[in-house]
């Protein structure tokens, strides 16, 4: 073979590619099955095996039921930021972390030599309510606690949670039940406390809505009698009117049609 130097050498000179293996290679660029993208977009674009040596290398090779436990603490510092400076954004972060926490949580149901912590499941989906009630993502926030009380029907902060957030939602009732199955549970004295207060409110908020529903009431079914008593009158002097207010309530207008005055 001739030596390449730097101006003079023929191509000629060049060991020749073996065909089957050039054909071998051309072949294999058409060939897409096992081809990865160059960005990837989610994990499920990427080798799985590339996708687990990542996490190994990321996560040390601890098991998910310890990754769980890894990412609940880190929400709980997170949320105890957002306690303090009341900057919402820290709420958000905690939310995530216990999502991922409970995601982990799944994991290790299905990791062999693993397993869940129903406890550490407990604490990820009390703790992102939490961090629902005080965004005001109510509906997640009843989600979290109906999945906890599952789990653990006396929990009372999941069932204080459950009935600040239904207060938040204006239903008032089933906040009210909500509270009371909290403190049926016997609760220590600090969630005894918060739950006396979020069912004194609900059946305030109950009541409260339940008097201006039969005022309102009462107002319709008085207007409705002054609206027939006006349409008696009026007919009797021979005005003519549209259709006559129904004693159901369901009444049309009975405003005289005094265009032309009287027949």
């Amino acid at each position: 073979m001739a030596a390449f130097g730097d101006d003079d050498y023929d191509l000629d000179d060049l060991p020749a590619w073996d065909p089957e293996k050039r054909a071998a290679f051309l072949a294999s660029l058409d060939d897409d099955e096992n081809e990865q993208p160059l960005l990837a977009e989610s994990l499920d674009e990427m080798d799985p095996d590339m996708v687990a040596a990542l996490m190994q290398l990321r996560d040390g090779g601890e098991p998910p039921s310890q990754l769980a436990r890894d990412a609940k603490d880190r929400g709980n510092k997170h949320f105890a930021t957002a306690n303090k400076t009341k900057n919402k954004l820290f709420y958000r972060e905690a939310a995530k972390e216990y999502s991922d926490g409970l995601a982990l949580c799944r994991a290790a149901r299905e990791e062999d030599g693993d397993d869940e912590e129903v406890s550490t499941t407990l604490a990820l989906l009390s703790n992102r309510a939490a961090c629902s009630l005080s965004l005001k993502n109510y509906g997640q926030c009843v989600k979290d606690c109906q999945e906890a009380l599952t789990i653990d029907a006396g929990h009372g902060k999941c069932c204080y949670r459950l009935a600040r957030a239904l207060l938040g939602l204006k239903k008032w009732a089933a906040a009210e039940r909500a509270a009371s199955m909290g403190l049926s549970a016997a609760p220590d004295a600090a969630a005894e406390k918060s739950l006396e207060g979020a069912l004194r409110e609900a059946k305030r908020r109950g009541d409260d809505a339940r008097a201006r529903e039969a005022k309102l009431k009462k107002e319709r079914g008085v207007n409705l009698a002054q609206r027939r008593k006006d349409f008696d009158a009026v007919t009797a002097l021979g005005v003519k009117l549209g259709p006559a207010p129904a004693a159901t309530g369901a009444a049309a207008d009975a405003s005289a049609v005094t265009a032309g005055g009287a027949a």
